[in-house]
């Protein structure tokens, strides 16, 4: 039987190959073949073929340039317009699949909502069962995801009593990150205007200072430059 997680999006990369693995039940026959096709998931989209842009369309020469999805098994059949443009294959534990447009391309996908549509035939043809995966193609899944599914809260992690720490210190880049606007001013002895201390605060907690020395420090850059 295949089954997807509800509500589950695969975000990933243009041209590159993305794993999938299989699992089948005991009443399923091994001649049984599995066929994948990219589908649009509104309604008013329903009978429209998911097909590649012009721009990456018109720089591949290979047989398959009309497919947007592509296979890594051996086996593939590449179906034609009629089938959608979809793959088959045999039953098999894993494979990977990758995509030649990205979800945003004009011409193509154009943000529309996409999703795979797998489903399991029998020796005639007959679907058994099926099942479906979101999918939206972009240059970086991270940033995307994140977006969609709520703002990422990097974390430390630890492996095997090591701590990760590309994930700590990005943790407190954004913690120590000043959110309010930065006004520059002229670099000139005797000037000094209201917006003078945003600037100051801004440079002193770069170097990890509170906000409370900061305005101290701020005070006395102030004094100092009057002076000087």
């Amino acid at each position: 039987r295949l089954s997807s997680g509800e509500g589950i999006t695969l975000y990933c990369k243009a041209d590159t190959s993305v794993p999938f693995t299989f699992r089948f039940g005991d009443e399923c026959h091994p001649n049984m073949r599995i066929r994948v096709r990219p589908e649009y998931t509104e309604d008013r989209y329903s009978n429209k073929t998911v097909e590649r842009c012009p721009n990456h369309l018109v720089k591949d020469n290979t047989e398959t340039r009309n497919h947007f999805l592509r296979c890594e098994h051996p086996d593939t059949e590449y179906l034609g317009s009629e089938d959608a443009f979809a793959v088959r294959i045999p039953m098999c534990e894993s494979t990977g699949f990758f995509f030649t447009c990205f979800s945003s391309c004009s011409g193509g996908i154009n943000r529309r909502p996409v999703q795979l549509t797998f489903v399991l035939e029998d020796n005639d043809g007959r679907a058994v069962d099926t099942c479906f995966v979101a999918l939206k193609v972009c240059a970086n899944p991270l940033r995307d995801a994140s977006k969609e599914n709520g703002r990422f809260e990097p974390r430390i992690v630890d492996f095997n009593g090591e701590r990760d720490v590309y994930g700590a210190a990005l943790h407190r880049k954004r913690a120590q990150r000043f959110t309010g606007e930065i006004i520059k001013r002229p670099r000139y002895r005797g000037y000094s205007d209201e917006n003078c201390h945003v600037y100051e605060i801004h440079t002193f907690s770069r170097f990890g200072f509170t906000t409370e020395q900061c305005v101290l420090l701020n005070r006395v850059f102030q004094e100092w430059n009057q002076l000087n």
